[in-house]
């Protein structure tokens, strides 16, 4: 079915909105520009608030075929905002070249908008996951804040 009239397939319309949002995230799938207003994803946001994250250890050890646990402090500046906002946090490869990421790592959180809240993101490794030692960095993005700065941290796998 044709949308508008103009031969642009419906689900051609849904993977254009896809990626819109997709850039609002700063994902690097996207075909737009991680820098819209409307989003605030890492480029150019102007005046809205920079989310804060630390880590509370630099490495992770995690055996094949097993999750572990990455704690992370996240603070959501107030700056005229009040309640809660929802912070998603993710594990990326960070090492050049890119090694095939044979790990899962993702969640999103609730935080009270000017409190540091503690967030858990589990890290599962696959079973056919090759032991070593590996780069890897934590990202944090929220509607409405520029991302947070990248977390680096050592992904050991035993």
């Amino acid at each position: 079915m044709r949308v508008w009239g103009v031969g642009i397939p419906r689900r051609g319309v849904l993977v254009l909105l896809v990626g819109f949002l997709a850039g609002c995230g700063e994902f690097h799938f996207s075909p737009f520009p991680p820098c819209f207003p409307l989003c605030g994803g890492g480029g150019g946001g102007g005046d809205l608030p920079v989310l804060q994250t630390s880590l509370e250890a630099d490495r992770l050890e995690v055996a094949p075929g097993a999750q572990g646990s990455l704690a992370v402090n996240v603070y959501a500046p107030p700056q005229g905002r009040s309640g809660r906002v929802t912070v998603n946090l993710w594990l990326e490869v960070a090492e050049e070249p890119p090694f095939p990421t044979f790990f899962s790592a993702g969640t999103a959180t609730e935080v009270p908008v000017g409190q540091t809240a503690r967030a858990l993101v589990p890290v599962f490794v696959f079973p056919e996951a090759p032991p070593g030692e590996y780069l890897v960095r934590l990202r944090a993005s929220a509607f409405g804040y520029q991302n947070a700065e990248p977390r680096y941290l050592r992904l050991v796998v035993r």
